[in-house]
């Protein structure tokens, strides 16, 4: 059994593929549709307060409606505009990670391959089982 994971573990070509794997399911996961086309939508919510807030205040000078309902209306706005931006910094969080990760992957991926066959050669054998124990709740 510890050859088997020895081998994966020194596989340049599956520790790429199991990033690869990981990167892609954290991009998925929690993902509600595109995120570009998300990120479009929040901003034209934006522009759309913006553009509702202005209409209510020349309303409200115009005499059209009152203070009171202007109040009401610039309330209901503004908590649509603190949920689109935080909305787009959900977003903006999440593209941040998947960055990372993915600029992570290339450094792991050169260092697991310079030291990983030493190492894992060297590994005593509880600590073989350590490993291959973890591997095994990891991929199970």
């Amino acid at each position: 059994m510890w050859q088997f994971i020895s081998d994966l573990l020194k596989d340049p070509g599956q520790l790429r593929a199991d990033l690869n794997a990981m990167i892609e399911l954290k991009r998925t996961s929690g993902a509600r549709g595109d995120p570009e086309r998300d990120a479009k939508a929040w901003l034209d919510k934006l522009a759309e307060v913006d553009r509702k807030r202005s209409g209510y205040i020349d309303l409200a000078a115009d005499g059209i409606i009152d203070r009171d309902d202007l109040r009401a209306k610039l309330a209901t706005l503004e908590e649509t505009r603190e949920t689109a931006q935080r909305e787009l910094e959900a977003l903006s969080r999440r593209r941040e990670e998947i960055e990372e990760l993915e600029r992570d992957r290339d450094t792991l991926l050169d260092s697991l391959e310079a030291v990983a066959p030493d190492v894992l050669d060297a590994l005593a054998p509880e600590e073989r089982h350590h490993v291959a124990t973890t591997f095994i709740d990891v991929y199970s």
